[in-house]
């Protein structure tokens, strides 16, 4: 029978090997105004990825996805609110999502047919039927047809630029979207 140190250094390293991450998503680059093209280049590369379609560059991390697949094709939106955009890239094969980043989410915003992001006592997602899970990394989600994970990356409250602004404080959140990999969740680093 373990001992109380044996089960204390046991939840301890079970504690330091969940990811922590290091802020909010980076998804930069040529992310001004939407548009929807065949990728010419994806660059897979410590964690971090690079997209290149019609001349644009945009660079997303963390990444845990892995390569993309030959013949995606990339679709930036830009979704208004009024406490401010949010900005989400899909990463589409053969027509299918096969992986998205979203960018400063707001409460009831659809992350992906029937999964909402909303903001009870903290991020969740309401998968419907009443069901609330609450990510801390990653969640897997099997959806007919397919098998996708949705990972929560950071969670913040901005503060409005101005005293004048009438919104109230609202919470953004930036997800990861992707395929299950050998039946289990991709965690970004």
């Amino acid at each position: 029978m373990p001992s109380k140190t044996t089960k204390r250094l046991g939840l301890a390293l079970l504690l330091t090997a969940a990811p922590v991450f290091a802020g909010p998503l980076q998804l930069d680059g040529d992310i001004a105004s939407p548009f929807s093209a065949a990728l010419s280049s994806a660059q897979l590369q410590a964690g971090s990825l690079q997209l290149q379609a019609e001349g644009r560059t945009i660079h997303i991390a963390p990444w845990a996805s892995g390569p993309v697949p030959a013949g995606s094709v990339m679709t930036l939106q830009r979704l208004d609110h009024p406490a401010g955009p949010a900005t989400r890239l899909d990463i589409k094969q053969n027509g299918r999502l096969w992986a998205a980043a979203i960018k400063a989410a707001k409460p009831e915003m659809l992350l992906l047919p029937g999964v909402r992001f909303v903001w009870r006592d903290g991020a969740k997602l309401d998968v419907g039927k009443g069901r609330l899970l609450a990510p801390l990394v990653a969640q897997a989600l099997r959806l007919p047809g397919t098998a996708l994970c949705v990972q929560l990356v950071d969670v913040r409250t901005p503060r409005p630029a101005s005293p004048d602004v009438a919104d109230e404080d609202v919470p953004q959140a930036d997800w990861l979207i992707g395929q299950l990999r050998h039946g289990r969740c991709p965690v970004s680093p």
